[in-house]
């Protein structure tokens, strides 16, 4: 019985030693960046596409060859026909290394309000002078309007700017 787990013992610091030796070196560094996207979305309401701007700030903690996690600040966006709402916060997960990232932003009308959430994803393409270029979508967003209204098949397109 002893040497089973003496067995168990070496084998799993062997196979974690391993994995530790393989994995890729990921330096991580603190950056600042700023989102901006324009696109449209479909309102099913009065059967017309809206124009959608985003633009939005933060800080940024991770590696642009690996990860990075985006913590989203302050920022705006626009729905022609609806106005302006104000960006409260959110978070952002970019997976450079796949051309992946994931968004999520709070939303409230600008001088207060309901509070919604919206859930963008989308892909990256090649990082070139602290730009990324990037395409983004959603099935659906929701306003904070009252009664609140839904927009589909939101499709950004814009890019993260990091310093």
């Amino acid at each position: 019985m002893k040497s089973r787990t003496a067995f168990a013992i070496i084998a799993s610091t062997v196979i974690l030693a391993s994995v530790v030796a393989t994995s890729p070196v990921v330096y991580a560094a603190s950056y600042s960046f700023e989102l901006t996207a324009t696109g449209q979305a479909y309102d099913y309401r009065n059967h017309v596409y809206r124009d959608v701007v985003i633009s939005l700030s933060g800080t940024g903690y991770g590696s642009l060859t690996w990860y990075t996690w985006l913590r989203v600040a302050s920022g705006t966006a626009t729905v022609d026909g609806y106005g302006t709402f104000r960006i409260t916060g959110g978070w952002s997960m970019l997976i450079q290394r796949y051309h992946y990232v994931y968004l999520y932003i709070r939303i409230t009308p600008l001088y207060g309000g309901p509070i919604t959430g919206w859930y963008i994803r989308g892909t990256t393409r090649v990082y070139y002078a602290n730009e990324i270029p990037s395409t983004l979508s959603s099935r659906y967003i929701i306003l904070p309007t009252s009664p609140y209204t839904i927009l589909y098949n939101l499709r950004l397109t814009g890019e993260i700017t990091l310093s």
